[in-house]
């Protein structure tokens, strides 16, 4: 079972430079990488270089090359529509213009199945430390108070007065909305598994800090295969959609975090 659906969707992604590095991984029915060569002599390229550079970031792609990617993926019109706004997106942060209208329409043209808000590298990068993610979702709570002080407290003095004003200036920049954000899925990135060192670093600090009573550490040696690699990782995400809907509530006054591990203690064959 592939940890991406019969095709990998635009709608999951912000970017399109991770939508075209995913797809270049997983690329047709047997979501197998394909080479940059094979995939420009597809697109109609006799050079790979200017999809080496699309795919880079270093240039934006045409509307001629979005409409070829668009037949090669078989992609729908919606979204063909949503490529195009993402490409519109990154012309304009890269002049440091708000993308916010255009956002509010690629958000218009995701399908219900991805309600979810699905954070691009770029801006997971700016946030990839641990307690960017923990002051908003402190910022959600009903009883927050735009202290310095009051924040700096209510974390445990984990948090610096620095970090917290950089972490504020950050989120009032970006300005989510107060759905759940999700990094794209298996999308290799150095911010990625800097976040996930952290917040496992943050869950070792606590068995130390935080009263037995107040956490919780599960943990299960077994037998399996590889093959069951994306079974066992879809299990994990599911579970982990459906603790955030029956736990979560407007009302909640707590952040708490879930470190779920998984990994092969052999070499994998």
């Amino acid at each position: 079972m592939s940890p991406y659906p019969q095709r990998i969707s635009p709608f999951v992604f912000s970017s399109h430079t991770d939508y075209l590095k995913a797809v270049r991984d997983h690329y047709g029915e047997r979501k197998k990488p394909i080479s940059l060569k094979a995939w420009a002599s597809r697109l109609g390229y006799a050079s790979s270089r200017s999809l080496e550079l699309i795919i880079a970031g270093d240039r934006l792609p045409s509307e001629d090359f979005l409409f070829e990617l668009g037949q090669d993926l078989k992609l729908s019109v919606k979204e063909q529509r949503y490529m195009s706004l993402m490409v519109k997106r990154e012309k304009l942060l890269k002049k440091r213009k708000s993308a916010l209208d255009v956002e509010a329409e690629m958000n218009k043209l995701r399908p219900d199945r991805f309600e979810t808000h699905y954070i691009d590298n770029e801006i997971f990068r700016r946030v990839s430390e641990w307690y960017p993610l923990v002051i908003r979702q402190l910022a959600l709570t009903p009883e927050f108070q735009k202290d310095i002080a009051w924040i700096s407290k209510r974390l445990r003095g984990k948090v610096t007065s620095s970090q917290i004003t950089s972490a504020l200036a950050e989120w009032e920049g970006l300005a989510f909305d107060r759905r759940v954000l999700y990094t794209n899925e298996d999308v290799p990135s150095q911010a990625v598994r800097t976040y996930h060192k952290k917040m496992l670093q943050k869950a070792i600090e606590a068995v130390d800090e935080v009263e037995v009573q107040n956490r919780e550490y599960i943990a299960i040696t077994f037998k399996s295969s590889k093959k069951k690699m994306a079974e066992m990782k879809k299990t994990l995400r599911e579970m982990r959609d459906q603790l955030n809907a029956d736990l979560d509530d407007d009302k909640d006054t707590e952040v708490f975090q879930l470190c779920v591990a998984l990994f092969p203690h052999t070499e994998l064959k």
